[in-house]
């Protein structure tokens, strides 16, 4: 399985909308995506914003982006070459607010193509304490939760148009709100975020949310509508 870097950063209050044709921000972030291109491993990149903060506070939209290697290792290669260091990250940075940035390297359990590429991404990124995940029987009892959660929801997700989730462990351990995590990425694709919401309220749905035993310190939930850059 190829390896996925997922970034989730906020723009600077000046740079508007990312994904905006002609936006400043956005041809810094192609330029980025046009230098990947090039570098041995890089397999493709998908790009949008966060739906969630697009309401009033345009300046302020998160961005999710997937960019797909054949391993972390090329992925690191390039982020150390001279022309990365020099030229593409200082062009990004005018917009992209350096602290905000959280960088995970996942292999997923299948293809996330699909359900990137789908109306939008549900994105959850889930974070545990070191101790209670340090185990793989522990990492896959946690993995088990949400695989019987989805089983069950399925063939409801199914009908309502819903293209399937993946899930992996980030690579290494994170920090989060000064605590030394590991994190869980998941993404579930709809047709809108409105199918999304549907399908959470429907009484056949929501007695299953109670299959999801271990909560997650803290929990990251949001909508990313990306397209391929």
């Amino acid at each position: 399985m190829h390896s996925t870097e997922v970034l989730v950063a906020t723009l600077q209050p000046d740079a508007g909308v990312i994904s905006a044709d002609g936006n400043p921000a956005a041809k810094a972030l192609q330029e980025i995506y046009s230098g990947a291109s090039k570098a041995a491993g890089f397999r493709g990149a998908f790009s949008g914003p966060q739906i969630e903060n697009q309401q009033g506070v345009a300046s302020f939209v998160r961005e999710c982006t997937s960019l797909k290697w054949e391993s972390a290792e090329a992925r690191l290669k390039f982020t150390q070459s001279e022309d990365f260091v020099n030229v593409l990250r200082p062009a990004i940075l005018q917009y992209i607010d350096g602290a905000s940035i959280q960088q995970y390297d996942v292999v997923f359990n299948a293809s996330p193509e699909p359900v990137i590429t789908s109306g939008v991404t549900e994105v959850l990124i889930n974070a545990y304490d070191v101790e209670a995940v340090s185990t793989e029987s522990q990492r896959s009892a946690i993995v088990g939760e949400f695989l019987a959660f989805v089983e069950v929801v399925k063939p409801v997700a199914t009908s309502l148009g819903g293209t399937g989730a993946v899930y992996g462990w980030a690579d290494g351990e994170h920090e989060k709100e000064g605590n030394k995590v590991k994190v869980l990425v998941a993404l579930v694709g709809w047709p809108s975020v409105e199918t999304h919401i549907k399908f959470s309220g429907l009484d056949e749905v929501k007695p299953n949310f109670a299959l999801l035993k271990t909560q997650p310190k803290p929990r990251q939930a949001f909508h990313c509508k990306a397209t391929g850059v």
